[in-house]
């Protein structure tokens, strides 16, 4: 990956390229196992060491912070048994066949819903920043990185999983993804005016540091996107512990729309806001990334007379649907802070 400032992709894919991603390896099925020793962890957000069980997982606890709330893995697998974890089991066959509700969600696949959602997010970014540097954190295949690059952003991307960095690197060229976590990129300072975290915050088990890092390498009043599994949803109400994104050792930690936004503005990141709107027709199961299911002929009614009233009574009606109901994901956006001459804004 070129760590200083570069022009436009040479060769990159874009949306609909017939290129092959590598195939997956054949590994053994992970199962519910835990390798030892494990780690007791303080919680991610505010540092307190009490917590309070909530779940038990496939062998693993999902606990509560006593303090912030915060609902994490404890204890979570070294650093070394989870770069092993990420070289060689997730997001392989195995992975999947440990976790079939997950198959929307493969790096290596072409999904529609998976389609539908990259386009959805760069249309989301098009609309705030028209133009730019954009850096894909936990990038995958780079299925969205191609979609940016299509829309004229000049991408890069970040993925610890040596087969995922390796389709993207088919996809936007070998210098442009690097293989290892953004600490370990040493990107320069204010180098990019977008970075998305799509699926990821919830796979890290330091995301305080990432995200401060995420703050160093974005330019001045650049935009941070995230996504991820929204533990205060109707789905996960309904669920419980058979929740489909509880999922460890891949998932460390849950967050509702109060713990994200606490944790981006402990990282130094402001204007938090969050896309709350929920389609009025779809069902409780309804996600960002997943296959839409409809609710039945009530919710395409009550959707259809709501449009009649205009766009911007069916974005207010989808607004307090998502607030009321708990969209399954949580998508937000974030700004570094500007310098000023009275200080930061």
């Amino acid at each position: 990956m070129n760590r200083g400032k570069a022009g436009k992709a040479d060769g990159a894919e874009v949306p609909g390229s017939a290129e092959t991603p590598a195939p997956m390896p054949q590994i053994a099925a992970p199962t519910s196992e835990i390798r030892e020793p494990l780690e007791w962890m303080a919680c991610p957000l505010c540092g307190t060491t009490e917590s309070q069980p909530r779940h038990r997982v496939c062998g693993y606890t999902i606990v509560d912070c006593v303090r912030c709330r915060l609902t994490f893995v404890n204890p979570q697998p070294t650093d070394a048994d989870l770069a092993g974890f990420y070289k060689t089991i997730f997001h392989t066959k195995a992975w999947y066949t440990r976790f079939p509700q997950l198959q929307d969600f493969d790096y290596f696949g072409k999904a529609a819903s998976e389609e539908a959602g990259h386009q959805s997010y760069v249309q989301l970014v098009r609309g705030l920043v028209a133009s730019g540097s954009w850096l894909d954190v936990g990038c995958g295949h780079g299925r969205l990185a191609s979609f940016a690059a299509a829309a004229g952003y000049e991408v890069f991307g970040v993925d610890p999983n040596p087969l995922a960095a390796q389709a993207a690197q088919q996809r936007l060229g070998a210098d442009r993804v690097f293989v290892g976590s953004l600490e370990a990129a040493a990107l320069p300072a204010n180098r990019f005016t977008v970075v998305s975290m799509i699926g990821t915050v919830e796979h890290l088990k330091r995301p305080i540091q990432t995200l401060r890092e995420i703050l160093r390498v974005l330019e001045p009043g650049g935009m941070l996107l995230i996504q991820t599994p929204n533990l205060g949803s109707l789905r996960y109400r309904r669920q419980r512990e058979a929740w489909d994104q509880f999922t460890p050792p891949g998932h460390l930690i849950y967050f509702t729309p109060r713990t994200l936004r606490r944790m981006l503005e402990m990282a130094g990141f402001h204007r938090v806001r969050f896309d709350m709107r929920f389609p009025l027709e779809a069902g409780w199961d309804h996600g960002a990334a997943l296959a839409r299911r409809r609710s039945g002929r009530l919710g395409l009614l009550v959707a259809r007379a709501v449009s009649l009233l205009g766009s911007r009574c069916e974005r207010a009606a989808q607004r307090i649907k998502g607030r009321l109901v708990g969209n399954h994901d949580i998508l937000c956006h974030a700004r570094k802070p500007q310098p000023h001459a009275r200080g930061w804004r």
